[in-house]
């Protein structure tokens, strides 16, 4: 008597139709990953630079972050997408902002930056 082993022809092509898809969205996410490090490294910048340092105010800090950002080459993000509250500690610095990517027709992949870094005085 003869079994039948493996995959028929429809199950491989199910296979690499799924393991496809998700290639495709991990292609188009890890852009915006990179992105998305690249921000948090600016506020992680932002906070060890401008911590302790007397003369720092609102508009220092949005204006570094402007450099910061054309330098980094991020177009996803503009510098007043980033939050400056003063506190009673110094400023809070904080980015909560979605980052969209096209998937496929009308499903989009999103990538959230939400982070907050406090630059003391």
């Amino acid at each position: 008597m003869h079994k039948q082993q493996g995959m028929t022809t429809l199950g491989i092509l199910c296979v690499l139709a799924v393991v496809g898809l998700l290639a495709f969205a991990a292609f188009k996410v890890v852009p915006a990953y990179l992105e998305m490090t690249k921000v948090y490294t600016i506020l992680d910048d932002i906070e060890r630079d401008y911590s302790g340092k007397p003369d720092t105010d609102v508009a220092k800090l949005r204006t570094q972050i402007g450099k910061r950002i054309n330098i980094e080459s991020i177009y996803g993000v503009k510098r007043d997408d980033f939050q400056i509250k003063r506190t009673s500690e110094g400023y809070e610095v904080s980015i909560n902002h979605p980052n969209e990517t096209h998937y496929l027709g009308n499903l989009y992949l999103v990538v959230k930056y939400d982070k907050t870094v406090v630059v003391r005085k």
